[in-house]
């Protein structure tokens, strides 16, 4: 029986639940809210994880140190932070 490519865990990688339950920490530490993550938020974390490999957890504590400016260019570089021309009606 072969094993599943996304299902191999690489040593040196966290497991998606102890990338979540830092996750949920960093959160409650930083900002103050703290939630239960989702099934979708923890295929999130499982999905970055294999993308990101060992250093998932130093992006995510980046991330949310710098959480202002990571929100701001997110939503600059999608465009939302645009300003339209005034439209008459």
């Amino acid at each position: 029986m072969e094993t599943d490519e996304l299902t191999k865990q690489k040593p040196e990688c966290p497991p998606v639940m102890v990338l979540a339950q830092t996750w949920m920490r960093s959160v409650k530490e930083r900002f103050g809210a703290g939630k239960h993550l989702t099934a979708k938020e923890f295929g999130q974390l499982k999905m970055l994880r294999r993308f990101l490999g060992e250093v998932t957890s130093q992006v995510i504590d980046r991330t949310l140190a710098d959480w202002s400016h990571f929100a701001l260019k997110a939503r600059d570089e999608a465009g939302f932070g645009r300003r339209r021309a005034p439209g008459i009606i």
